[in-house]
């Protein structure tokens, strides 16, 4: 029975070393510098004046964009920024570059050199107000997920410690069994001695 296999159904040799956990993916970093929002913008929440929608993160000392704007009259700076970066990005046919526009699911590691969650809220709210908008300058970072790193290396055990075998034994390592050794038979052998 000879079983047809598609080659996208056969895990790439980066994806094995991913899983072997000799490669993880990696992220890159990025600066933003934002306009003042317009005073005309209103919106209930002060930061959406800017153009995104930001939560805490689990860690509290990062914020992640929940959401951006992607109205076409651009009139938050976001909108603005991500119009500028995917102009910029598709150059045509021939030149392409990355695009550094504001996507949901960014981290947000520092607003105006403020690194803590709760300065960065403070900042875009301030940043935001009506009566005397200012500009921000931000830090994001994003994963890349077509390109890999070398992990870190794995802590050395020391010689001391002995190596752990499975449940099951040595039986259900991944290893194949060895093949049986063939034992050269001995021929007895006469020898004559003279007397």
């Amino acid at each position: 029975m000879s079983a047809k296999l598609r080659a996208s159904s056969l895990p790439s040799q980066a994806g094995l070393m991913r899983m072997r956990g000799d490669l993880r993916g990696t992220s890159a970093r990025f600066r933003v510098q934002l306009d003042k929002p317009s005073p005309a913008t209103i919106y209930s929440d002060p930061i959406s004046r800017i153009g995104m929608e930001v939560k805490r993160h689990d860690s509290k000392s990062r914020l992640i964009v929940n959401d951006v704007d992607e109205n076409p009259r651009q009139r938050t700076p976001v909108a603005q920024w991500n119009t500028a970066e995917e102009r910029q990005a598709d150059r045509g046919d021939e030149e392409q570059h990355a695009s550094l526009a504001i996507k949901p699911g960014d981290r947000i590691k520092a607003v105006n050199d403020h690194n803590s969650a709760t300065l960065m809220l403070s900042e875009l709210q301030e940043a935001a107000k009506p009566e005397e908008p200012r500009p921000v300058n931000l830090e994001v970072s994003r994963d890349i997920s077509n390109v890999l790193a070398p992990s870190p290396p794995k802590p050395k055990t020391s010689a001391s410690v002995p190596a752990l075998i499975p449940e099951g034994g040595p039986s259900s390592m991944s290893r194949p069994p060895k093949p049986p050794r063939k034992v050269a038979q001995q021929v007895p052998c006469l020898t004559f001695v003279d007397m």
